[in-house]
């Protein structure tokens, strides 16, 4: 999930995605946390079921069903793998939402991921209890070749997204769909029209903004405080779906400290509408002590 931050025009872009939209504050607020790499050369349910008990799972787990360029459900116990940790961690009460195509080639690799969509799909149907949701995260814009692409290509690419994401959405009989996006999204969508989060919330369900930069430049600092000074006093216009700000552990030098930071930015946003949760990248990662860093977009970025 390669997420940079980027200094932001004024306060539009926060309320762009966290404005006054749908009736979203009624719902319970999600707490989730993203889970990598559990499948690996895993032999059996129980060893799954130890790698789960070292991890600080959360309420919602947000669990990939990819395993480098393996889809989970194509391997001959993928299946049974898959449902034995759902069951387990449904037993814990926990909600369980299914991470997939996370890669931009999926947006040339259609029938790939219309493939992997419908797999995930029967598995749906066969077991229509144990998921709570579907995420991807394809970004064109994390492509190598992006910086070098004209204007006419980047819209194709971005309703490439668009087409990608109407086409995957039935196959999940009626599981919500999310997308993952980085904070500089929107600013795209000065340019085009695509990239607007309203625009992104007519083909999703809900939307993952990352709140946080490269792990190689890390954007340490008060999350709470940089939504606050861009929300207050702007015009809100909004009509994006239901939002949730994802923050990375290794922006923080403790757990202490990211919880801090989730309540604050979970205090700040209660009160709109369809700000729908707070998120963590990811469960494996660790913390670290490092200096604040400025924001900046990826070179060719908005």
């Amino acid at each position: 999930m390669p997420m940079r931050l980027s200094v932001l025009s004024g306060p539009l872009l926060c309320v762009t995605m966290l404005g006054l939209s749908v009736p979203g504050s009624a719902r319970a607020k999600e707490d989730a946390v993203y889970v990598y790499d559990l499948f690996r050369e895993a032999n059996d349910c129980a060893e799954l079921f130890a790698r789960l008990r070292q991890l600080p799972l959360r309420p919602t787990v947000i669990l990939s069903v990819e395993q480098g360029a393996e889809f989970v459900l194509d391997h001959p116990t993928g299946e049974a793998r898959l449902t034995c940790v759902l069951r387990f961690l449904r037993a814990s009460s926990r909600k369980v939402k299914a991470l997939f195509l996370q890669d931009p080639a999926f947006l040339e690799r259609n029938e790939e991921a219309d493939r992997r969509a419908a797999l995930l799909g029967e598995f749906i149907k066969r077991h229509p209890k144990l998921l709570s949701g579907a995420q991807v995260d394809v970004e064109p814009y994390g492509d190598e070749t992006w910086n070098e692409r004209s204007a006419e290509e980047r819209r194709r690419l971005l309703q490439d997204l668009h087409e990608l994401l109407r086409r995957i959405r039935p196959h999940l009989r009626g599981l919500p769909l999310g997308a993952a996006i980085p904070w500089w999204y929107a600013e795209l969508a000065g340019q085009f029209p695509e990239a607007a989060p309203e625009a992104l919330s007519r083909v999703v369900d809900e939307l993952y903004l990352m709140a946080y930069g490269d792990e190689e430049q890390p954007i340490v600092g008060n999350v709470a405080a940089r939504l606050l000074t861009w929300i207050v006093g702007a015009p809100i216009f909004s009509r994006s779906g239901r939002m949730h700000v994802v923050l990375a552990t290794y922006e923080f030098p403790s757990q202490a400290h990211l919880e801090a930071e989730l309540k604050k930015v979970r205090r700040l946003l209660a009160s709109r509408p369809n700000f729908a949760g707070t998120a963590v990248f990811h469960a494996a990662s660790g913390f670290h002590t490092i200096q604040l860093n400025s924001p900046s977009a990826p070179s060719g970025g908005p």
